[in-house]
């Protein structure tokens, strides 16, 4: 399985504080059959600084590595930072080895532009895939507008946790809905602890084969 959502490279977020935490949760990412992950460490204010990012990366890695699993690079890009890139820079963000760039937008609303920023983005030749679209309000009150970015060219991820979620969870109604109309392509565990790799192995044997085909990951498999 490959995880491509979650902050599990120590120091950098709200995920992992230690280089003991980021162990914790590769070890349960083990126990969850993961054999991919993608290291994505929030972007909502300026681009990463390699200075900082590249040593805790290497050292993630390299427990990963330990442990069977490839750690790859990535990022979780807020749209307003992601249009401030210029190519060059957009491209650094992307999973690595890839041109497949984690987009998240804000949870309350969304930018009246938000296709033409899409085909921006496209035209600086990187793929979208959609960070959590459930969890944003816009998408909870109206699904044509994941259709519409599907339709655009876009992919979409859920969160395992969103699908964990009690019966009135807005974020579980729309995942569950996106998945029934087979917009979702990937489901990951936006872990931020390792106990949420308890909650995306249990998810991923309910779900996993409801998913949609994604062509962006097809090489990290």
């Amino acid at each position: 399985m490959i995880d491509i959502h979650n902050h599990i490279i120590f120091g950098l977020d709200d995920g992992a504080r230690s280089q003991n935490e980021t162990k914790a949760m590769l070890k349960a990412a083990k126990q969850a059959s993961i054999k991919v992950l993608v290291g994505t460490p929030h972007v909502r204010k300026e681009p990463l600084d390699p200075t900082l990012v590249m040593p805790r990366y290497e050292k993630t890695a390299e427990m990963a590595a330990s442990l069977g699993i490839r750690f790859l690079m990535g990022a979780e890009v807020f749209h307003a930072v992601a249009m401030s890139m210029d190519k060059e820079t957009l491209l650094r963000h992307c999973i690595q080895g890839t041109n497949t760039l984690l987009l998240e937008f804000s949870y309350d609303t969304l930018p009246a532009n938000y296709e033409k920023l899409i085909i921006h983005l496209q035209r600086q030749g990187v793929n979208i895939i959609v960070a959590h679209p459930e969890r944003y309000e816009v998408m909870q009150r109206n699904i044509e507008i994941p259709k519409r970015l599907v339709a655009l060219g876009c992919e979409l991820q859920v969160d395992a946790e969103s699908l964990n979620g009690g019966f009135l969870s807005k974020a579980k109604k729309c995942a569950k809905q996106l998945i029934k109309q087979k917009l979702v392509h990937n489901i990951s565990s936006d872990a931020h602890e390792k106990a949420d790799y308890a909650v995306y192995a249990k998810i991923m044997k309910k779900y996993g084969d409801k998913l949609r085909h994604s062509y962006f990951l097809e090489d990290l498999k």
